[in-house]
């Protein structure tokens, strides 16, 4: 569906007018208008206001983050056009900084975005790099809006870390739902050995538990690994022993890496007994072309029939601006969802700079949970937790074919089934 920029942006601004009318008791609607206090004394901002990101444009989430470095900015230009429109006597400006999907780079680019007073922060992506970040943040004034962090550990009330996603104790149960329904009883996990991989390993390996099923010890690996040898022969040792309990129908390897999924699927390839069980995959490799794009890890993706999930976006005009806009950068690929939550993680921001009136974290905290329950933008409504966290979502199901990325429906977490593609509520 194409839709043209004025009309997205008219959309979400009948969107925010409609949230500011409801929520604001001591402020004019901002679809009237003002968007001050209604003594009419000014608002605080004026200027450019700078809106920091932090991105790992480059390292293992790369892939992911140009996108979703792409998606902010976008929503940067949009919410100016929207302040334009409101007659604001501001505008906001995108600080990017690269953190090479690293923690310790992660918390440096932090103290140099503050160092620039900027205290309004989207990212950092992992959630790696927000727990090394939060409490640099939480001592300084500041607050993170990240776009992709989903540890359960980083759930926490009151905090200066706010995430447009819900956390993991709700994409493993639905890891192990896809397991159980593709008739596993046996499931060997390969995870990232950081904040993510070990809450998501922990989160599905529990569900499936619960479900009846077997879950092997598993192998962790080290994020900076680069040759996959070691940990791809142990795999394999591993699922020839339970393929000779259960048969290969029984066994399903659980893939939780970021980019690295890439060298773990080309190493793979030369496991024959390793492409005779199915592999499912998280919103960590979900939709990364770099695996789609190498001719020995697509074949072996496709062989393994390899799915992976990721949160589900609402089909809205907004979603469907967004998409064209994003993908329109990058060759007309299908961009990952955290794209769409970057995008809205923005508009959260920049609108709870307008109302607060100010850059302040601590008057930004207020306005956040109010501003976020009344935003509709490219995920829909962005209503946060008492955790500060997205308060809920389904998840789509990507799988490769052919070189290419797919869709396999979305699965509905309130009633543990699976919509397929094209159906309401579907990828």
């Amino acid at each position: 569906m194409s839709v043209t920029r004025p009309a997205i942006v008219g959309a979400v601004c009948l969107a925010a007018g409609l949230a500011i009318g409801v929520w604001a008791a001591g402020l004019s609607p901002v679809g009237q208008g003002e968007g001050v206090p209604r003594d009419g004394s000014p608002s605080g901002l004026s200027g450019t206001v700078d809106i920091g990101m932090l991105m790992p444009l480059t390292g293992g989430q790369s892939t992911h983050g140009e996108e979703n470095a792409a998606a902010a900015v976008i929503a940067v230009d949009d919410l100016n056009d929207y302040l334009s429109g409101v007659g604001a006597p501001w505008r906001a400006r995108a600080v990017m900084e690269d953190t090479g999907t690293s923690p310790a780079l992660a918390l440096e680019k932090l103290t140099t975005l503050s160092a620039r007073g900027i205290t309004a922060v989207v990212g950092p992506q992992t959630s790696g790099e927000v727990r090394a970040a939060k409490a640099y943040a939480d001592s300084n004034g500041m607050i993170l809006f990240s776009h992709a962090s989903t540890a359960p550990a980083l759930a926490i009330p009151g905090d200066s870390v706010y995430r447009m996603l819900v956390d993991d104790t709700k994409q493993g149960p639905v890891i192990a739902s896809l397991a159980d329904r593709a008739g596993a009883s046996v499931v060997v996990p390969v995870w990232r050995a950081d904040t993510w991989g070990e809450g998501l390993s922990e989160s599905a390996s529990e569900a499936f538990r619960a479900r009846g099923g077997t879950v092997d010890e598993g192998i962790p690996y080290n994020p900076e690994t680069v040759d996959f040898s070691a940990t791809v022969s142990v795999l394999a040792e591993k699922v020839e022993g339970h393929i000779a309990d259960v048969g290969t129908e029984g066994v399903i390897v659980l893939l939780i890496a970021f980019n690295e999924a890439l060298p773990i699927m080309q190493t793979a390839a030369n496991h024959g007994i390793l492409a005779d069980v199915r592999w499912l995959g998280t919103d960590g490799n979900a939709l990364v072309h770099k695996i789609t794009e190498d001719p020995i890890a697509s074949a072996f993706a496709d062989s393994v029939e390899f799915t992976t999930v990721q949160i589900s976006a609402t089909r809205n005009p907004i979603y469907e601006d967004v998409r064209e806009r994003v993908g329109a950068q990058f060759g007309g690929r299908e961009p990952n969802a955290y794209a769409y939550t970057a995008y809205d993680a923005t508009w959260v921001i920049g609108l709870s700079l307008l109302h607060a009136g100010s850059e302040r974290a601590a008057d930004l905290a207020s306005a956040i949970p109010t501003v976020a329950a009344g935003h509709y933008g490219a995920l829909g409504n962005t209503r946060l937790n008492e955790a500060g966290d997205l308060a809920s979502a389904d998840y789509d199901l990507w799988a490769t074919s052919g070189g290419e990325w797919v869709s396999r429906g979305t699965y509905m977490i309130a009633t543990d089934t699976v919509v397929p593609p094209g159906a309401e509520g579907g990828a």
